[in-house]
């Protein structure tokens, strides 16, 4: 009740996803472009990302021309990395997604 226009916003498969070159997910990927699978029906509403970027967040990969933020980095911490995409669909025992290689780096050095 009360919900409306449900219809047609589910991001399914693999997107084309544009990288910053001056972003740790520039550093993890080492290319500028990455194709990553999603399953949800969520995302950032862009309204807000002048507000997050003042306040020390960084979008640093998006998709479809600019109008989806795929990923989001705090420079000032030590490992804040948040994705938008499912990067444990691309892993396997022994070759895990890149995300997870670089997160445990980070959390081994002090």
């Amino acid at each position: 009740e009360g919900v409306s226009n449900m219809g047609g916003s589910l991001r399914l498969g693999a997107n084309e996803i544009n990288l910053n070159k001056n972003s740790l997910a520039y550093k993890i990927y080492n290319m500028e472009v990455i194709y990553k699978r999603h399953r949800h029906r969520y995302e950032f509403n862009t309204n807000y990302r002048e507000q997050f970027e003042k306040n020390g967040m960084n979008f640093t990969a998006e998709s479809d021309n600019g109008k989806r933020m795929e990923i989001l980095e705090v420079p000032s911490h030590k490992f804040f990395f948040g994705v938008q995409f499912h990067p444990e669909f691309s892993s396997r025992p022994g070759f895990p997604e890149h995300t997870f290689k670089a997160f445990v780096s980070a959390a081994s050095h002090k």
